[in-house]
């Protein structure tokens, strides 16, 4: 069966309720035969080189584990997400798009990933007035580079880092279970403007909002319009009493789109070297 093979077998085998889902899809992937659906996957998985981001996103725990240690949740999520990027990055090659194409369509249609390729934890489609907010996936960051790369956007946040320090970061991200990442786009021209995140705070008490927009989009409302929309999902969805957010003292346009929307100062420090405000949103009002 191959390591790849038997390290999907394993994660079926030892998981919980939601790992029955994934078998049903090894199963019609290997036309009734669960075995020969993992074997199909790990194929794939190596002609197309995501073999070895699997084991090595096993090794340091990413895949196993780290979401109840299910394959329904983590596993899919990786090879959903692995997959996608494959076909994007194989177009010319008919047979592994379309082989990548019917490995998605079996995963979505049991309801293991969702449409945009997310585990079912996070398929929270989020639309505001302007804006689309779709749970962030890795086939994503070429769309968010330049946000990424911008020493406007990164100029409160420690300036612009290595482009593959930020991919890893992301990756990691994308695989938390308490991590929350949106990806922001127009409703009109489907174009990618910014990026809202949930995550945990410095403090291990409180969640983050935290915003990146392009900056030839500032000034148009379309960070507070997405802000706002994530109010309702952290009380509704995440079941959370408040949100905090942090900025640096000197970043006054983020300052001031926070107390527009109803934040209020919860104090500051020194973080980073830098003299930070603490704001706070009571999500019960």
């Amino acid at each position: 069966m191959g390591a790849i093979g038997k390290m999907i077998s394993d994660l079926v085998q030892n998981g919980g309720q939601a790992a029955n889902k994934m078998t049903n899809a090894l199963k019609t992937l290997g036309d009734g035969n669960m075995h020969d659906g993992i074997k199909r996957i790990a194929d794939y998985c190596t002609k197309t080189g995501i073999e070895e981001g699997f084991k090595a996103g096993s090794k340091s725990g990413t895949v196993k584990g780290v979401i109840i240690g299910t394959l329904a949740t983590s596993a899919a999520l990786f090879i959903g997400n692995e997959i996608r990027v494959a076909i994007k990055k194989n177009k010319e090659n008919k047979a592994i798009k379309a082989e990548g194409e019917a490995i998605i369509k079996v995963l979505e249609e049991v309801a293991v990933i969702s449409e945009c390729g997310e585990f079912e934890r996070h398929k929270h489609k989020i639309i505001t007035e302007r804006c689309i907010l779709t749970p962030s996936t890795e086939a994503d960051f070429d769309d968010l580079t330049p946000l990424l790369t911008s020493e406007k956007v990164r100029k409160y946040l420690g300036g612009v880092r290595p482009l593959e320090s930020s991919l890893n970061d992301w990756r990691k991200s994308l695989q938390a279970t308490n991590e929350y990442l949106f990806t922001v786009r127009l409703h009109e021209l489907n174009t990618t403007i910014g990026l809202v995140i949930i995550a945990p705070h410095h403090n291990p008490i409180d969640m983050e909002i935290s915003f990146l927009f392009l900056p030839e989009h500032w000034g148009n409302g379309y960070a507070g319009e997405a802000v706002k929309e994530l109010f309702n999902f952290c009380k509704n969805d995440l079941k959370l009493k408040r949100v905090v957010s942090e900025t640096q003292a000197a970043n006054i346009r983020s300052r001031q789109m926070l107390e527009r929307l109803g934040y209020v100062t919860e104090g500051e420090m020194e973080r980073f070297g830098e003299k930070q405000c603490l704001y706070v949103y009571d999500l019960r009002l």
